[in-house]
């Protein structure tokens, strides 16, 4: 195998004139200084859309992509944003990032774009929608997260939604009909710009290296839409959360990552109750020492 090297750099850290990276221009920019430089690879980190915390690895969706990553100046050349627009879209250079600021404003830009698509370009959507079977549960997911106010699915108020009931779904698809259509619009701004990204950086003899969370979200449109593919109780809750090894930088221990394991997954391995000093350990707690007779870990198979 040839020799190569390459650098990591998240999306949403390179510079750009509206708060974050984007798709766009500085990206393509950052795959021509690779070439120059004699780099053959870009490790990025995940580009899905982040949920509770905007941690890239905690994402409402495995396959959709971050709105937030979307190049704006792209849509304005498809005749959808205009240069007024962009403009009133710019944050100051070296301002800290208000993400939920951020986000407030970039999905009014986006209805705003999605106002003026039609022809060939609303038709490309829906051939887009029609190619991708995950587009419909996440953008009723997401229509459904507006309706209820950003509340997880597990706690929202009508339980027909919550547990998926077929009727209830396409009574809510009929209503939410044109959120359900922006939602699969973004995505398919944001999966053409990554194309062209991944084109451009390939015709320079650059390699993209993806990266993905181990798990799968809780509140997210997978978990929601196929509850039987993960480890949740009758409300919808975990009833195994996924951890991993402790570790003792704190005064309690590590705690799970709070995310419902795949029932199709055995070789991933669940925490079920308390644990001894080689796992994890309540809130609050110091991990017991070595043969202080405390209960052995309880590590559980998924699907045992």
């Amino acid at each position: 195998m040839e020799r190569s090297a390459g650098i990591l750099l998240p999306v949403f850290s390179l510079p750009g004139a509206y708060g974050i990276g984007s798709l766009g221009r500085e990206a393509r920019a950052f795959a021509e200084f690779l070439h120059n430089a004699g780099q053959r690879w870009w490790q990025v980190l995940p580009v899905g859309p982040t949920g509770a915390g905007n941690s890239p690895y905690t994402s409402e969706s495995t396959f959709a992509g971050n709105p937030l990553l979307i190049d704006l100046e792209d849509l304005r050349d498809r005749g959808l944003l205009t240069e007024a627009e962009l403009s009133a879209a710019r944050v100051p250079e070296g301002a800290p990032i208000d993400y939920a600021a951020l986000y407030e404003s970039r999905e009014a830009l986006l209805r705003r774009a999605f106002s003026r698509l039609g022809g060939a370009e609303a038709q490309s959507v829906r051939d887009f929608a029609a190619a991708n079977p995950w587009l419909g549960e996440y953008a009723l997911y997401r229509a459904l997260k507006a309706r209820f106010g950003q509340t997880a699915w597990f706690d929202w108020p009508d339980k027909d939604l919550l547990n998926h009931d077929p009727a209830a779904l396409a009574a809510a698809r009929q209503e939410l009909a044109e959120d359900i259509a922006f939602h699969q619009a973004v995505q398919f701004w944001f999966f053409s710009q990554w194309k062209a990204l991944k084109d451009h950086a390939n015709g320079l003899g650059v390699r993209i290296i993806g990266d993905l969370p181990i798990y799968v979200s809780l509140d997210s449109a997978d978990v929601w839409s196929e509850r039987r593919e993960f480890l949740l109780d009758k409300a919808g809750r975990p009833s195994r959360v996924a951890g991993g090894p402790p570790g003792y930088f704190s005064a309690g221990g590590s705690e799970g990552w709070r995310v419902p394991p795949a029932c199709s997954t055995p070789s991933a391995l669940t925490i079920s109750g308390p644990l001894s000093g080689t796992g994890p350990s309540p809130p609050g707690r110091r991990p017991p020492r070595k043969g202080s007779g405390s209960r052995a870990p309880a590590w559980t198979c998924c699907g045992s």
